[in-house]
């Protein structure tokens, strides 16, 4: 037997079970009709559940909502909103930088969650963030609060929140890791050792004799001299190869992902032309040779793809194990540190330009920068000061 209490409406007393309940109507996103059921051990208690949930729902915040997880919301994020419309390495590093979200809220529900926790979240990141808790750079950790703030902005509109309280937390403060690019002697110096390496390659008579060698010392030699991405200079073909017009096309990327190597076009969907000097079409048409005498060698075992860069039996690479297994050795022999990345070989060919007083929007342009804006934020420091030409241009106008 149950009765209501008075003037509560639909709050009652289920004496049976001993306890106070009451119901609402909604409907679901669906459309259907619904009941939502409130329990507890006093009347206030109930009472309080219900209009708190009146209130939200009111409010905007959909029934379900209650008891959806940050875990679950993320998941359902990156699935179905972010994957449909961003490349497989965007995405990627989308759920790269969601995991500390994850990790940390996985079972916190959206509805719950407040700006100081996440505040500290993010300052946690920093303190003790990544694989050896020694701190995540704050590059990242601005990267996982502009994620969080997307992730959570999705829910505000769908509903299934009031408001973003990650949009309230005070992001770090960036401080920009030093570009390290290589001087023109080591430039010089590193595709000096590539060439003799890829010579003495030749050297060898064995039938099972590699390419990598080549491919090596052709590769930097296109990053030095155009600024290329390591995908971009793996993703070259033949046909890419303007040899009259001394011109090389960007039309694809050879890209590692955690489900292997896929092939993208560039962002903006139109190649980039990239004019290049006449040592560099001559190291091509002396690649595209000993490429020739390889195929040869081994017959059928040869898959031609007609890539530029491809390795011993015509495949390619995979990206990741060009840079460690090839890129590496190559550092080594010519004593640089091994923290210098292939791509940083595409910072020493900006950085190379600049420093000649070449014009950014040359720069920009040669790179693919989509704004001047990103090329003089990343290497405005490497820009000559140009203020004293610029005071004796003003007294030439005004006084000579």
């Amino acid at each position: 037997m149950a009765r209501r209490s008075n003037g509560e409406g639909t709050a009652y007393y289920n004496q049976e079970r001993q306890r106070w309940e009451a119901q609402v109507s909604y409907k679901s996103n669906a459309g259907e009709a619904k009941r939502k059921k409130f329990t507890g051990k006093t009347q206030r208690e109930v009472n309080r559940k219900k209009n708190d949930w009146i209130r939200n729902l009111d409010n905007g915040l959909l029934p379900e909502a209650s008891k959806l997880t940050v875990g679950t919301w993320v998941d359902r994020w990156l699935e179905d909103f972010v994957k449909p419309s961003v490349r497989t390495k965007t995405h990627e590093k989308y759920s790269s930088c969601m995991k500390y979200v994850k990790e940390n809220f996985e079972n916190v529900l959206l509805s719950s969650l407040t700006v100081p926790d996440v505040q500290r979240f993010f300052n946690e990141l920093l303190r003790t963030g990544g694989v050896e808790h020694k701190g995540l750079a704050s590059s990242t950790v601005r990267g996982v609060r502009r994620y969080f703030i997307g992730c959570l902005e999705k829910a505000v509109k769908l509903g299934l929140l009031i408001k973003n309280p990650v949009k309230l937390t005070d992001p770090p403060r960036l401080v920009k890791e030093e570009i390290k690019p290589l001087n023109k002697e080591q430039a010089k110096l590193l595709l000096q050792v590539a060439r003799t390496e890829a010579v003495q390659s030749l050297m060898n008579k064995r039938k099972n004799a590699e390419m990598s060698e080549c491919d090596v010392f052709c590769a930097v030699y296109i990053a030095l001299s155009t600024g290329m991405r390591l995908g971009e200079v793996l993703g070259l073909k033949w046909d890419d190869i303007l040899f009259e017009q001394m011109t090389l096309m960007v039309r694809r990327s050879r890209v590692s992902t955690q489900k292997g190597v896929i092939i993208e076009e560039p962002k903006t969907g139109i190649a980039r032309k990239i004019p290049i000097h006449q040592d560099l079409v001559n190291a091509l048409k002396t690649h595209r040779k000993r490429q020739e005498w390889h195929k040869k060698r081994i017959a059928e075992l040869y898959d031609d793809q007609s890539w530029v860069i491809g390795g011993s039996f015509g495949r390619n690479y995979n990206p990741k194990h060009f840079s460690s297994r090839k890129y590496k050795k190559l550092l080594q022999k010519a004593e640089i540190d091994k923290s210098f990345t292939f791509h940083d070989l595409r910072h020493t060919h900006a950085s190379l330009l600049l420093l000649e007083g070449i014009n950014p929007k040359i720069v920009q342009e040669r790179l693919g920068h989509a704004s001047i804006e990103m090329t003089l934020d990343t290497y405005s420091h490497l820009l000559p000061d140009t203020q004293d030409v610029a005071v004796q241009a003003i007294t030439n106008f005004l006084v000579g």
